[in-house]
């Protein structure tokens, strides 16, 4: 792995889950032929898995079903995906300066338009050069992305972008990508000679980076994230899709292929009661699909979450920002702690209460 300067996080986690090796290249952009990587794409484009965005000022966007979102945006952004008729999200991003990136089929006739939606804002005159050198990078990701008609090849699209106006993006078989971690690049170099090809890549602070492959293997460098490291490494249960944000270091989302839907997130009760609601309705779907219960505990502050039995997720709180402001709140959570009592099951077909509910 390359070294990196140290910064203020504690805690570094790096690893292969599965099959290991993996990595990529800069400026350049790489066409590869993998076996399984569209009858992957294609049974994760059936199934609609969660597409997530960290943006700034705590904005967010997730999807887990055409037609289905919420989001908490700058206006401008929003009242361009308003007007949009958006069914199905195919991907997106928040980018670090205010502006949207995305892929979607339409309503009326299943088109795959790319999105390229800036937001005005003041730019202090010293970061007028990194914001147009910024500019300049996420068009040519959107560049990129537009360079096909192929509407089966726009449902496979994956990107992400990072700090630094760093960015990843797959369309298809083809990759592109600027300034991200040499060790990624050595990997994607690597992974391409076994015939393996990154499905998805995800891009955090200070070198940060998780990448799950075509064989449905993982390979993550993280510094900072660190409660996502134990999920990663766990064997009896795949990564789906995962998200790091490129402005926090302790903010994350993980899919697992269970189902499971784990995440760090900071913001206000709204917000986050949003993202619960999204993310227990995604599980919910998930038990029908397999017949399965999920149970998890949330044992932490800013919705942190810890799984504590096999197969199904069980929501305890949601802690505000700030921390636990109620007696009764922080009686709860040390009870969750001890003894791990407060048990609610959403099984299949079932609908569970607000995360709220304990409080």
């Amino acid at each position: 792995m390359p070294k990196i300067k140290p910064k203020p996080q504690p805690l570094k986690g790096d690893g292969e889950r599965a099959i290991p090796q993996s990595s990529s290249t800069d400026e350049n952009t790489d066409t590869e032929a993998p076996s399984s990587l569209a009858s992957l794409a294609e049974r994760r484009w059936r199934s609609q898995d969660i597409i997530f965005a960290f943006g700034p000022d705590n904005s967010f966007f997730v999807s887990i079903a055409p037609g289905q979102y919420r989001w908490s945006l700058r206006p401008q952004i929003a009242n361009v995906l308003r007007r949009q008729s958006i069914n199905r999200t195919a991907a997106l991003v928040l980018t670090p300066h205010g502006d949207c990136i995305a892929v979607y089929e339409q309503d009326e006739d299943g088109s795959m338009p790319v999105q390229n939606i800036s937001s005005d804002m003041m730019i202090p005159a010293a970061e007028l050069t990194a914001w147009a050198e910024a500019r300049k990078q996420y068009d040519r990701l959107y560049d990129f992305l537009r360079k096909t008609n192929d509407t089966n090849e726009k449902r496979m699209v994956s990107f992400c972008v990072g700090p630094k106006a760093s960015w990843f993006a797959r369309r298809g078989e083809e990759v592109a990508y600027h300034d991200i971690p040499d060790g990624l690049v050595k990997k994607i170099r690597e992974r391409r000679t076994e015939g393996i090809h990154p499905f998805q890549v995800t891009l955090g602070m200070h070198g940060s980076y998780v990448v799950v492959w075509s064989d449905e293997s993982c390979s993550w460098e993280l510094h900072g994230y660190e409660k996502l490291v134990p999920y990663l490494r766990e064997k009896d249960d795949s990564v789906n899709s995962v998200a790091l944000s490129p402005l926090k270091c302790d903010e994350w989302i993980l899919v697992q292929d269970s189902g499971h839907v784990l995440w760090t997130l900071k913001g206000n009760a709204t917000q986050l009661e949003l993202v619960a609601q999204e993310c227990r309705t995604y599980m919910q779907r998930a038990a029908r699909r397999t017949g399965k219960t999920i149970s998890t505990i949330q044992s932490g502050m800013f919705g942190s979450l810890k799984r504590v039995m096999e197969d199904y997720i069980y929501w305890t709180l949601i802690a505000q920002q700030g921390g636990l402001t109620t007696s009764r709140q922080i009686r709860t959570l040390t009870q969750i702690k001890t003894s791990l009592t407060f048990r609610r099951h959403c099984s299949p077909g079932l609908a569970s209460s607000s995360p709220h509910s304990l409080l």
